[in-house]
């Protein structure tokens, strides 16, 4: 499996996570809040897909890195993009669980569709955060430092930039200012979702090689605060 399908795979636990604990719950208990998918991959056909894969300009990139869904409730609509970061960068030392990575043609047209009045949220699993569950408005107060590039035997990979997760929201947070969730009805789902979560192999913080971390303690939820 390739890096990329590897990344893909772990995002699609990860919804399928939220729709199954969250979302699905919600809608249960009669909150009016659904979501819906959104993102190219559902609308565009694969010879099309590969064409836009390998263009540059600002409208393939639009179409390329449109969110993946749609949440709708009676007064509001907005985007919204998950993301799973869960490899700390071991050369932060103590600062690592609270940095991130997302790639930076991603997220530089989600803060263009915020500055265009688009509303649109990017919602972030990090298992070695101390709040797992983080969502927000992308804003470039959220990015450290310049672009970067992972390197592979193969060549090059995609650049990305750092961000610090304290920037964002906690979930709970975030709906309850958007949404009228109630924080506590927020966080009951979540630490449902999160003692699931531990039990899955795909959703672990995975630790680089070469990271003093790689000791055994430091697992997924050693630092968690949620549950």
């Amino acid at each position: 499996m390739s890096d990329f399908e590897n990344r893909t795979n772990t995002a699609d636990r990860f919804v399928e996570r939220m729709k199954q604990y969250y979302w699905k719950t919600i809608e249960i208990e009669g909150e009016n809040i659904h979501m819906h998918e959104y993102g190219y991959e559902n609308f565009i056909d694969k010879e099309m897909m590969n064409i836009l894969r390998t263009r540059r300009s600002n409208t393939a990139k639009f179409i390329r890195y449109a969110p993946d869904y749609i949440l709708c409730s009676d007064k509001k609509e907005m985007l919204l993009e998950y993301k799973v970061t869960k490899t700390p960068r071991y050369t932060f030392k103590e600062l690592q669980w609270d940095r991130g990575q997302i790639e930076a043609d991603a997220f530089d047209n989600y803060v263009n569709l915020s500055k265009a009045k688009i509303e649109i949220a990017v919602l972030i699993y990090c298992p070695y955060h101390t709040y797992p569950v983080l969502c927000g408005i992308p804003d470039r107060n959220w990015v450290i430092g310049e672009r970067q590039r992972t390197y592979h035997s193969s060549g090059s990979g995609t650049e990305f930039y750092n961000i610090d997760l304290n920037k964002m929201e906690h979930f709970d947070v975030f709906m309850n200012k958007y949404f009228g969730i109630s924080h506590i009805e927020s966080q009951k789902l979540l630490m449902k979702m999160l003692i699931e979560i531990k039990k899955d192999e795909g959703l672990q913080t995975v630790h680089a090689r070469n990271s003093y971390c790689n000791d055994g303690k430091h697992l997924t939820g050693f630092n968690w605060k949620l549950i």
